[in-house]
Parts: structure tokens; C-alpha cells; sequence
């Protein structure tokens, strides 16, 4: 299966979930970038400048929404996708706000991962 050329981040506090998704993410894109948590990931980001930006929403130190709020401000045309086992309202609310792309339900699957990846290209 041929690579799309693009740089991806992304960020999951959860070992066993990042792993197995960053597997998934590895297979189909030439640069990926993977961290733990908010922090890790917007100095990334930083760093990195990854085309795509997708991560879950609870973990530690920031979560994933505020970090893609900064990420935002610093290129606000970053494609984002925030996924989350979480489907309140609050969540979609506030990820609409910050100008998200795309929302995943956990638990996710490589058809449904590629389709919102596709839908925005």
C-alpha cells in the first residue's frame, strides 16, 4: 500500500491506544509524530510542524483540546481531528468552537480513522 506524502501528530495518553493507532498511522503516512500528552504534543507541533493533527481529548498536564486551541493560533490551517470515548455535548461544542476538522468516537478503527483523514483532502 503506497504512503500518502504528509506529516502527521499524534497524541493519545493511553500506551496500549497510541500504539496500537500510531501502528495503524505508521503503514499509511511518511511522517508521523507521536506523543503522550498535550504538553509533548504542541512542543511537537512546534518543532515538527505537522501537516494533520489528531488526539484525544482527556489527558494530563494539557489536554488535547486546549493544545490544539494553540496550535490553532499558530497555524490555523492545521487540519485537526480530536477523538474521545466521550460524546457530550460539551466536547463537540467546544471542539466546533476552536475550529476542528474532524470528531472520532472511540474506539477507532482504521476505516473510520481514514475516512475523516480523507474527507478533508
Amino acid at each position: 500500500m503506497k504512503k500518502i506524502n504528509t506529516s502527521v501528530l499524534f497524541v493519545e495518553d493511553e500506551k496500549i491506544v497510541r500504539n496500537a493507532i500510531s501502528e495503524m498511522l505508521r503503514r499509511r503516512v511518511e511522517n508521523l509524530f507521536v506523543a503522550e500528552n498535550g504538553k509533548e504534543g504542541l512542543e511537537s507541533f512546534k518543532k515538527n510542524k505537522a501537516e494533520i493533527i489528531i488526539t484525544d481529548i482527556n489527558m494530563p498536564i494539557i489536554d488535547g483540546l486546549e493544545m490544539l486551541k494553540k496550535i490553532k493560533i499558530i497555524n490555523p490551517k492545521s487540519k485537526t481531528i480530536v477523538m474521545s470515548a466521550h460524546s457530550e455535548v460539551k466536547y463537540f461544542l467546544k471542539a466546533i468552537e476552536i475550529g476542528v476538522d474532524g470528531f472520532l468516537i472511540k474506539p477507532i478503527n482504521r476505516k473510520k480513522l481514514f475516512s475523516v483523514y480523507f474527507s478533508q483532502n
